[in-house]
């Protein structure tokens, strides 16, 4: 059978799970949860990376930008993968006792010690990316590059050893037999294929893999939400190709609720802009008619600004932040302050900036500690 039977009703097995409550022995099928997870990747490359990092991912993968989208949207959906063993499996006796029998029988020597689900999902991700052709060979190769990313999207990224932990006999003998390889692959197959990411990149960049990375990281965050999974466990059956229309659809609801929809305010006169004081200063003016040129011959770089108090340092650095944002198609502000009152401050100050430029939705968020 090939991808497309199993993403039909009853096409593959869905009794491993993802996510499971005790409380009410609710499961939640481990495809549906990687379906999920590439979902609101898609989404957040829709509606929150701004041009300029698709361009580097893009760019990285050697890619034009829709199959960029859809390996991002691959890649974020293997984050769970290394769950579809053996000792992931029995955590919860009653989650393992809906398991297939081939499953079951083909389990072999469960080993006592906890399975770390990071570094299992880069373990079996390095063998699935290399069946999909990509290139297996030094540490910056694309099957190494792309299973040390799906390892890192939980959060720190961790040495693929080739021949060792990541080799194929390892992995047999840690991660389940034939069946439980069988399986991985499919469920694989079945996420390149509802996300349509056919290209197989000869070449993995260290900016695009950190980026995708954050991707992943942030959409598995997402859809690991109880409330999010919890609905959809709830529902009818669906096959895989069903689950994943109606996750696309959950997932752009689920990254609005965040907040994290990429706003590009529209430009506006600089009193505007500004409204509590008469007009620029002369370093604001000195700014806004040559750091323009600056950014457009030379690109963007660190502006330092150095002067007293009530010097309008905040106002440059707003327009600062404008102009470079323009020239290397960014979008957003990041104010990092030294006190809680001088955050405060600054918020009061952001709020305030983003508000004269009249947008439809944008928000600015304060947050105290980390």
């Amino acid at each position: 059978m090939g991808a497309v039977e199993d993403a039909r009703f009853r096409g593959i097995d869905l009794g491993v799970w993802a996510e499971f409550e005790a409380a009410t022995w609710t499961s939640y099928p481990l495809l549906f949860r990687m379906l999920d997870d590439a979902a609101v990747a898609s989404v957040l490359w829709d509606r929150f990376l701004s041009s300029s990092q698709r361009a580097v991912i893009a760019e990285g993968l050697d890619a034009g930008m829709e199959q960029a989208r859809s390996l991002t949207a691959l890649l974020a959906g293997l984050r769970e993968l290394g769950k579809l063993v053996p000792g992931f499996q029995q955590r919860e006796r009653a989650a393992w006792e809906r398991l297939g029998e081939d499953l079951v029988v083909g389990a072999g020597r469960i080993l006592p010690v906890p399975v770390e689900v990071d570094r299992s999902s880069m373990h079996v991700a390095f063998g699935v990316l290399g069946g999909f052709g990509f290139a297996v060979g030094g540490n910056s190769s694309p099957a190494v590059r792309g299973a040390q990313v799906v390892g890192g999207m939980g959060g720190r990224f961790l040495q693929v050893d080739v021949g060792g932990g990541a080799a194929a006999r390892r992995v047999a003998a840690t991660a389940g037999g034939p069946a439980w390889r069988e399986l991985r692959a499919r469920y694989a197959a079945l996420v390149r294929h509802l996300t349509g990411a056919v290209t197989v990149p000869e070449g993995f960049s260290v900016q695009a893999a950190v980026l995708i990375t954050g991707v992943g990281t942030l959409a598995g965050r997402l859809s690991g939400q109880r409330g999010h999974w919890l609905q959809a466990a709830h529902m009818p059956a669906f096959g895989a190709a069903e689950h994943f229309a109606g996750a696309r659809a959950r997932a752009v609801e689920v990254v609005e609720d965040a907040g994290l929809e990429r706003i590009d305010l529209e430009p506006v006169p600089f009193s505007t802009a500004h409204p509590q004081v008469k007009g620029p200063n002369n370093l604001q003016a000195s700014l806004t008619a040559q750091l323009p040129g600056l950014v457009g011959e030379h690109g963007v770089g660190i502006t330092v600004i150095a002067d007293g108090t009530g010097s309008g340092k905040s106002i440059s650095a707003l327009e600062a932040g404008r102009i470079c944002n323009r020239g290397c198609g960014a979008a957003g502000v990041a104010w990092l302050m030294p006190t809680t009152a001088t955050a405060d401050a600054a918020w009061e100050t952001l709020e305030a900036y983003v508000r004269a430029h009249r947008p439809e939705q944008a928000s600015v968020t304060l947050v105290h500690s980390r």
